[in-house]
């Protein structure tokens, strides 16, 4: 069930805590080993846009929470020798597309 929070009027959605912690242990690995832990992003983001469409989020809902969680969760475990905003912009636009594709793909096997 969407929220209003007290800055905004529009709503928020939230994924379980399950999943919110899949993708944060799978976004902290992204930046150090590409290869597998790419996959497993891929997959915790995958679940969270899953997740969120069938809250009833919006496609736009969707894409500014998984933006916000990818902000957090790279702030939290920000280094003096970690990726550069570069690196983190590049992996961002991944998670972006991986999550609208998730999204698309949810919602048209439920309608089918």
């Amino acid at each position: 069930m969407p929220t209003l929070t007290s800055d905004s009027s529009a709503p928020t959605f939230e994924f379980s805590a399950a999943t919110a912690a899949e993708f944060e242990r799978a976004l902290s690995c992204a930046v150090t080993t590409e290869s597998d832990s790419m996959c497993a992003l891929e997959d915790a983001v995958t679940e969270c846009a899953r997740e969120l469409e069938a809250s009833g989020a919006t496609p736009e809902a969707m894409v500014v929470r998984i933006k916000a969680e990818f902000r957090a969760v790279a702030r939290k475990h920000a280094t003096a020798t970690g990726p550069t905003m570069r690196i983190e912009d590049n992996v961002l636009a991944k998670v972006v597309r991986w999550a609208i594709i998730a999204y698309f793909e949810a919602a048209a096997t439920q309608t089918a």
